[in-house]
């Protein structure tokens, strides 16, 4: 079962909406007895119903998964000096990385 936060996101680009600040657009709570739970809403499109979100599930999923199979950022550190000390060619994530970016 894909997270609420990836509901939110799979629902929020459905509507035209891509980018979400989980610390003011969004806030999302757990609390200690209870599922995850939207506790503020602050976009521009409506609130999503609990079966909305639902409907999204496997967009949801999908997006888990892509963002799983992120590198980290010490994996494209690690990359970048191997590659540096090699005299190779940083891809532009690497190089991002190496900037500080």
């Amino acid at each position: 079962m894909a997270h609420l936060i990836y509901k939110i996101k799979a629902y929020a680009k459905s509507k035209g909406v891509n980018d979400i600040d989980f610390t003011s657009d969004v806030i999302v709570v757990t609390p200690s007895d209870e599922d995850s739970k939207i506790q503020t809403w602050n976009l521009d499109i409506s609130k999503p119903t609990i079966d909305e979100l639902n409907s999204f599930e496997d967009e949801a999923n999908t997006m888990k998964e892509e963002d799983d199979a992120k590198p980290t950022r010490a994996d494209l550190q690690a990359s970048a000096k191997l590659k540096l000390m090699n005299g190779e060619t940083l891809t532009e994530d690497e190089a991002n990385i190496m900037v500080g970016l």
